[in-house]
């Protein structure tokens, strides 16, 4: 087994509701002191968030089946009923 140094930092600043901490690993002979790495780690952060919040607006914008089942059903209720009355008046 080769043994190896790794490097890793830590962004304390996320803008999340839900992420207090991101640790990165960085490969064999990068430092976060080279140029980009902070960036780099800082624009992944923000990429995982707008993709997170892009999951949660679609999942709560999404109805689910048996909500629109019940609705389906109502609806139909309602014109037979509403035809029944017609036709026996």
């Amino acid at each position: 087994m080769k043994k190896t140094q790794k490097s890793a930092f830590i962004i304390n600043e996320c803008k999340s509701p839900y992420i207090s901490q991101a640790i990165f690993i960085l490969k064999d002979g990068f430092s976060p002191n080279h140029y980009g790495v902070i960036a780099d780690a800082e624009r992944i952060v923000a990429s995982y968030m707008s993709n997170s919040e892009r999951k949660i607006s679609s999942k709560k914008e999404k109805l689910s089946p048996m909500l629109i089942s019940v609705i389906t059903a109502l609806i139909t209720v309602t014109i037979c009923s509403a035809i029944f009355i017609m036709i026996s008046k």
